[in-house]
């Protein structure tokens, strides 16, 4: 039922320039036929370019000397088994519910600060699942 409308969004942004952060279909969370119609791997690299990039590692944000820095290529160091300000870990390997990062980005009790990413609309129940899935992979660096 949904197949129809993810052939009209990929060629509408093709035209017009929209999906920031998405880099390819292939990198799009949406349903996939080679896992039996359920959502694609959560891998570090999209968690990258769907999150982090478009989202936290900005100029003024989580980019260069910011804490924690979620450019490119710090962003894995900054966040597996990394101490937040808060005490707990950025991520916790295999473990969601024990990582600040998810906290921060659904705006769980407990955390220090305001819900990320600050000043902008929460993320969508899609980024945040991706984040989610990855970590519960054990949040591998790939």
């Amino acid at each position: 039922m949904r197949s129809w409308w993810m052939l009209l969004v990929p060629a509408a942004c093709g035209l017009w320039g929209c999906l920031d952060g998405v880099t390819s279909k292939t990198d799009m969370v949406f349903d996939s036929p080679a896992n039996g119609g359920g959502p694609p791997v959560a891998t570090f690299a999209a968690v990258q370019t769907q999150v982090l990039g478009p989202s936290c590692a900005l100029a003024g944000c989580h980019a260069g000397a910011a804490y924690p820095d979620l450019s490119p290529s710090r962003a894995y160091a900054s966040l597996v088994s990394a101490a937040s300000s808060a005490g707990y870990p950025q991520v916790t390997p295999g473990d969601p519910a024990a990582s600040y990062l998810l906290l921060k980005l659904t705006g769980g009790a407990g955390m220090l600060g305001s819900r990320m990413p600050l000043g902008a609309a929460p993320l969508d129940s899609t980024r945040i699942d991706l984040v989610r899935r990855w970590i519960e992979r054990g949040a591998p660096n790939d």
